[in-house]
């Protein structure tokens, strides 16, 4: 059982793990495209407007992107934490 806990908890981390880079590469993603946009409304003052609300748009999106990315990192803590306990009582 001690051998199954450990898997589960290798797993487990390397999955947290996982999700962090993931955090960081989509948010890398995003500051580079919302920078571009922003680049685009200092050199266009035509279509300031539409680029703004663009801007707009990917950054309501890049939040929701972090919340998601905030559950799942929640989640494989909890469960490391769950497995930690587990293996705990299974010790005594």
């Amino acid at each position: 059982m001690d051998n199954k806990i450990i898997d589960w908890f290798s797993i487990a981390l390397q999955m947290r793990t996982k999700e962090i880079d993931l955090f960081w590469q989509r948010n890398n993603y995003f500051l580079v495209l919302n920078t571009a946009i922003a680049a685009g409304i200092v050199s266009s003052n035509k279509f300031a407007i539409i680029i703004a609300s663009f801007g707009i748009v990917i950054s309501i999106l890049w939040f929701q992107a972090s919340l998601g990315s905030r559950f799942w990192n929640a989640r494989w803590s909890q469960r490391l934490r769950d497995l930690e306990e587990e293996f705990q009582d299974s010790k005594n």
